[in-house]
């Protein structure tokens, strides 16, 4: 894996000849979106024409405040985004949940996201952590987890998005050297 590329996470869409390329990455001063076109094209065999540059920002953070006199936050403002996969929509749809089932049932919408939601985004920061140290580690954890070629994925993540005891230790460790807390560029370009 190209060291440029370590700790970023892209993907390309392309419906009837259009396309978006997305660049997510930690540091979003560093732009690496051109040396990135380049390789999709040689990998895909395709030639983007006249790109369109558009960015956005993400966020991943642990332990922000979720609750501001009376507004919750929910989805990327309260800072939930999959630290390993990027994706921030079924955290979106879940704290979206939680935060009306906090106001109509009267329940605390923090302690509520506490037991929910920062578990798992503890474990997809010690995920993450894993998959910077190697890249290989999550794909053969998969093999041996998913047995054989009729892996389920599905069982797969779901046992790596557990908090187990392992997860709470590393998060632990982690958390002293580096704070959970990410401000992430996205770069995209259509063609």
């Amino acid at each position: 894996m190209d060291k440029k590329f370590s700790d970023h996470y892209s993907y390309v869409e392309i419906i009837n000849g259009n396309g978006t390329l997305v660049n997510y990455h930690k540091k979003p001063w560093e732009s690496h979106l051109e040396d990135l076109q380049i390789k999709i094209e040689q990998l895909l065999g395709i030639k983007m024409e006249n790109p369109q540059l558009f960015g956005a920002i993400g966020n991943f953070f642990i332990g922000g405040n979720l609750q501001e006199d009376k507004r919750l936050y929910v989805g990327e403002a309260a800072g939930f985004q999959d630290d390993l996969a990027g994706f921030g929509m079924i955290l979106a749809i879940d704290s979206g949940y939680l935060a009306a089932n906090s106001i109509m049932e009267n329940k605390n919408y923090t302690k509520l996201c506490s037991e929910k939601i920062i578990p798992q985004l503890k474990a997809s920061y010690v995920n993450h952590f894993f998959m910077k140290i190697t890249t290989n580690w999550l794909i053969n954890l998969a093999g041996k987890i998913g047995g054989g070629s009729n892996r389920d994925y599905r069982k797969i993540l779901s046992r790596l998005y557990k908090y187990t005891l392992l997860h709470k230790l590393l998060f632990f460790i982690l958390r002293l050297k580096n704070n959970p807390r990410k401000i992430s560029g996205i770069e995209s370009q259509n063609f």
